[in-house]
């Protein structure tokens, strides 16, 4: 990723705000981050509904703060269809643009696919994952199925696949099936494996020595889980809120204005976005407080690592506090996210 590139993915997650809007998921795949329950504890495990309409009521006020698009991911989101629903119609009336990450279950013939898309019409772009991991739990032509129903429909559809870090025959011979099958101009996008709550996912590529990754993190932006809190991404510590030291809210009582602005004004968050975990881990080191032996070369890992001993939180947001250190982030903050609204 180039400077530039850096600087307008950055710009765009200030615009972006996802919903996971439930744990429910009818796979089981160990390399999954989100710890996932059956469809049949759904209820208990989705966001509820009345908080999802009164999210649904905020949604031209959070346009007015400059979200254009949002982003509903689970678990799978089509096990809790009448929240994705009333979120991404409230969203589309107030023009914000919505995206949907989806495995397909729902897609079992072509008829079946063209009826749900069509049930859905505020999805403007539908991500459809699919994977190794996937294929003896549903089979690909569920997503090939999809991507021809949304194609036909006239939405954007784009391929999600997750590889591990050495793909081998298996996953080639997955993309090579699907070229084959789905129409022209469908994109692919690769994700790799990263950790996870499952203690038999696979383990977080690590480096040799103690050195953070050279990239910052690359939040996508605000998260609102499936219990109505707020995440400061959709990576391992949308999982683990318990050892996040970043700034705390609950949206579905105070509202989803207010968490968003907690998310763009959080100093860490943007401390570690404009220049990585360096001076997080120099702080935590010169306070004797531990960090990574090994550290995980991907920064959401590195991250989920860090933040895992109390000491090393308290020691990073008792310097994070200081005026002089505020100071010098508010600076940066007004240089490189002005939607933050730090005032000068």
């Amino acid at each position: 990723m180039t400077g530039q590139e850096f600087a307008r993915f950055q710009a765009a997650t200030m615009a972006h705000l996802s919903f996971s809007l439930t744990l429910a998921c009818p796979l089981r795949c160990a390399h999954c981050m989100v710890a996932t329950v059956s469809p049949r504890d759904a209820d208990s495990a989705s966001l509820p509904v009345t908080v999802a309409r009164r999210f649904a009521a905020e949604m031209p006020a959070v346009a007015a703060m400059g979200i254009s698009r949002i982003s509903f991911t689970g678990g799978e989101p089509f096990v809790a269809r009448e929240q994705l629903s009333i979120l991404s119609d409230a969203a589309a009336r107030a023009g914000i643009g919505c995206t949907v990450v989806t495995a397909c279950h729902w897609a079992k013939t072509p008829s079946i696919a063209a009826r749900t898309i069509a049930a859905f019409p505020a999805l403007d772009r539908w991500h459809v994952s699919t994977d190794v991991f996937h294929s003896d739990q549903l089979d690909p032509v569920f997503v090939v199925n999809a991507a021809r129903a949304l194609c036909d429909a006239g939405r954007e559809v784009q391929i999600r696949m997750a590889v591990p870090a050495d793909p081998g025959g298996d996953e080639a011979a997955l993309l090579d099936w699907l070229r084959q099958r789905l129409p022209a101009g469908v994109g692919f996008a690769v994700q790799p494996v990263m950790g996870g709550p499952d203690p038999g996912c696979a383990d977080p590529a690590c480096t040799d020595g103690a050195a953070p990754p050279s990239t910052p993190c690359l939040t996508t932006g605000p998260l609102i889980r499936h219990d109505g809190q707020l995440s400061p991404c959709c990576s391992g510590l949308a999982e683990r809120l318990s050892i996040s030291p970043f700034d705390r809210a609950d949206p579905a009582r105070t509202g989803l204005v207010e968490a968003i602005g907690i998310w763009r004004g959080d100093r860490l968050l943007t401390l570690i976005r404009a220049l990585g975990f360096g001076y997080p881990a120099l702080w935590a080191a010169e306070a004797g407080a531990p960090t990574p032996a090994a550290a995980p070369r991907h920064p959401c890992d590195y991250c989920t690592a860090l933040w895992a001993a109390p000491a090393t939180r308290a020691a990073v947001l008792d310097r994070i506090a200081s005026p002089e250190v505020a100071a010098r982030i508010d600076a940066l903050a007004r240089t490189l996210f002005p939607q933050s609204g730090v005032a000068a």
